[in-house]
Parts: structure tokens; C-alpha cells; sequence
């Protein structure tokens, strides 16, 4: 079925995350189909998308103002205005789920999930981390972890004693009712949907570039190299990371970390680096651009990043068809991505003992294991995560839910 009229609703279109990337790939991918695509936002800032976003005409929406009791009326007729015309809408981050729900239109509306709000419903969205805490296994001088566990006890408190709280979780779960339709973009975050909202929810992985034949390895010869991406925010995990790469390092070492990207929590772990010993070891290299990327990535032989409860995890799904060895955490989407461990290495992000035993197998690889590794991160990525084949896999999924016409 060609010529649909399709809506890609986001609230934000002004940082280039995952979920925007994600956005875009599939405007994209089914615009080339012969789709008619529009993205509804509340917030449109195209100098973050380096062009990207040019080419691309938004429908802007009020963003909703709080409210006690619901949905705001105003972006609520403002959406069902923009999607009037459209015959499939398809939701993404909150509270664009919600609202999409909610909104009063004859399209069929479904909701791409990345995760369910995760300050909204912070203990079913972090199953990893309350197992780890409930075995008593989170270690609180972590950068990162305490603040994890203030997450969760503040959600706890919350639920309990703010009107505020419980009243956008209602509105959260009234319009996840109201839709046609759930897609998860992990098996990860379809258990996640069916425990807080009782919806099963197919899976269809976000989509990455992948090259046609298997990446050259990095050159041979002294330390590997480790690719580190993700970000330094607690959720991310490379406070973790850091801690067991410190003992990795104090022992037989032979790994380089060359960490890539900003924030506000970067120069704290370069202070920490450097008390560590590791200034030589662990090498920052801030934001870069694509080009610069690249050719990082073309000096590395791994990628890892330690994420608490990542649903999917682009950065692992590229590492994968860029020819890197991954090594990434042992719960959430990065698992699935390595196959459970077949087509890369697990470590469990809370046990630095764990952590420094992944970097020691990584330095101790041989090239045909390293080789055998490739191929298999290669080729599950190319099955599954290919953007070439984008459109007709997407439209077959979402005209495969019950109630598609």
C-alpha cells in the first residue's frame, strides 16, 4: 500500500538525540517509499541537526502547559488540527504518546516507544538497577549511582504525596489507552509496556546505517584501542565503566580508552582520570563531528558503554556495523543488540569486578577471535538494524497489529 499520509509526532525537535535521529530516519526512509510524512512538534531548532532538518516543513503545536487535572486543551485541538489530514500517526517520546492518544482524529495513531517516561514510572523503566540494588550490589562512592538511587526513592515519595506526579502518570496511562496500537524498539521495552500499561507490543529496532561488506579492522599492533560513547550522565554508566577499567588497568592492562562527547560531567571524570593515574590511558576527545568520528572509529578495534536500563542504544547497533568488538552492559537493549553475549562481550555495569574482567578477555583476544566477533555483530546488525530496508519492514509491522485495514 504506497501514498499514505503519515504523521511522526515529537515533542522536541531540538537536540540530536537517539529518539530525534530516530524520527528522522523513518521521515526519511518512508518519504523515499512514496509517503507523504510530516513531523508534528512542539519545539523546532534545526541548527543541532547539522542541515538535517532543513528540507523538512514542521507542523508546530503549543507545548502543553502544566496542568492538575489533564491534557491542556490548547495543544490538544492544535494536534488534532495538524493531524486532521493524515490516515497513520505515529507517536514518539512523551508526552507525545498522551496527547496522540488522546487526540480526536480518524487516523489510526500508534506510538513508536523508545521507553516509557522514565521520571514518570522510574521503577518499571529501571529494572536493572533495582535487582542490583535489591542484591545489594550498587556501590554508592560511583559517580553516578547514588544519584541513581535518589531517582528512585524520589519517584517512591512522589507517587505518594504530589497530586502533580500522580496526575501525569493518569494522563500518561489514559493515552496510551486511547491508542490503536504499541511498538517497542527492544524486546527490553516491550516488557516494560506490557508490565506498566498491559499492551504486547511487536518490536522494531531502530535502524542504522550499515555499510555494504564488513569494515577493514584497525591496524594491528600495541594497545587496543576502546571507543567509549554514550554520555556521562548517570544513567549511562561510565562512572562503572571507569571504576572497572581502573583495575583492568592496574593489572595487565593493554587497552586505551578514546572517550567521545560533552556535558556537564566531563570534567569531573578527567579530574578523576588524573587522580587515577589513567590521564595517559583514558583520552577525551569532547563533541566531535561525523568526519571526526570517523576517523576515530577507524583507530579503535572496540566500543564499550556500561548504560543502566538502555532500552536500545544506537551508539552499540553502529559500533556493531562498524566492525568494533562490543562489550556493553548484561541487561536492556545493548544485550539483545550482541546477541546475549554470541556477538560481543557483557559486563555487568554495577560490579567492577565484572567490568575489569570484560577489559582483560578484550586485551586478551586473539585475531581470529577478535575476527569471529566482527563477523557476528556484523552480520546481526545488517539483519536486523539495516536503514536500507527501513520502510517496508516498519509498514509491515505496524499493518501486522490487530485492528490495520
Amino acid at each position: 500500500m504506497s501514498g499514505r499520509r503519515i504523521a511522526m509526532v515529537h515533542p522536541e525537535m531540538r537536540i540530536a538525540g537517539g529518539a530525534e535521529r530516530v524520527v528522522l530516519d523513518f521521515t526519511e526512509a518512508l518519504q523515499a517509499a512514496g509517503h507523504e510524512v510530516v513531523i508534528v512538534t512542539w519545539h523546532w531548532a534545526p541548527a543541532a541537526f547539522e542541515g538535517r532538518l532543513d528540507r523538512h516543513a514542521p507542523r508546530l503545536v503549543p507545548a502543553p502547559r502544566s496542568r492538575l487535572g489533564g491534557a491542556d486543551p490548547r495543544t490538544l485541538a492544535a494536534l488534532e488540527g495538524a493531524l486532521a489530514d493524515c490516515t497513520l500517526v505515529l507517536a514518539h517520546n512523551h508526552p507525545a504518546n498522551a496527547y496522540v492518544g488522546l487526540a480526536r482524529v480518524a487516523a489510526r495513531r500508534l506510538w513508536y516507544c523508545e521507553e516509557p517516561h522514565r521520571r514518570l514510572h522510574a521503577r518499571e523503566t529501571s529494572p536493572g538497577l533495582v535487582a542490583a540494588l535489591e542484591a545489594g550490589r550498587v556501590d554508592l562512592d560511583v559517580p553516578g549511582h547514588r544519584e541513581l538511587v535518589a531517582v528512585l526513592r524520589r519517584s517512591r515519595w512522589k507517587r505518594r504525596l504530589s497530586p502533580h506526579h500522580r496526575a501525569r502518570r493518569a494522563l500518561d496511562f489514559a493515552g496510551v489507552r486511547g491508542l490503536d496500537g504499541v511498538i517497542a524498539n527492544s524486546r527490553a521495552t516491550a516488557a516494560q509496556v506490557r508490565v506498566l500499561y498491559g499492551r504486547e507490543a511487536p518490536v522494531f529496532f531502530p535502524q542504522v546505517e550499515i555499510p555494504p561488506a564488513l569494515p577493514p579492522p584497525a591496524p594491528a599492533g600495541g594497545a587496543r584501542r576502546v571507543l567509549v560513547m554514550g554520555g556521562f550522565g548517570a544513567a549511562k554508566g561510565f562512572g562503572g565503566l571507569l571504576a572497572g577499567y581502573a583495575r583492568h588497568a592496574q593489572g595487565q592492562g593493554g587497552t586505551v580508552l578514546e572517550v567521545v562527547g560533552g556535558g556537564a560531567e566531563r570534567a569531573a571524570f578527567e579530574a578523576r582520570c588524573a587522580s587515577l593515574g589513567l590521564a595517559e590511558r583514558v583520552r577525551f576527545h569532547g563533541r566531535l563531528s561525523e568526519a571526526a568520528l570517523a576517523a576515530v572509529r577507524g583507530r579503535c578495534h572496540a566500543f564499550a558503554a556500561l548504560p543502566i536500563d538502555e532500552p536500545f542504544g544506537l551508539v552499540f547497533a553502529e559500533a556493531a556495523a562498524a566492525g568494533l568488538v562490543v562489550l556493553a552492559s548484561d541487561h536492556g537493549g545493548p544485550r539483545e543488540i550482541v546477541l546475549d553475549g554470541e556477538a560481543g562481550l557483557l559486563a555487568d555495569p554495577f560490579d567492577a569486578g565484572s567490568v575489569a574482567a570484560a577489559f582483560d578477555r578484550l586485551a586478551a583476544l586473539d585475531a581470529a577471535s577478535i575476527q569471529r566477533l566482527r563477523e557476528r555483530a556484523y552480520a546481526a546488525a545488517r539483519e536486523r538494524f539495516d536503514r536500507a530496508t527501513l520502510a517496508p519492514r516498519l509498514l509491515a509491522v505496524i499493518d501486522a497489529l490487530p485492528g490495520a485495514g
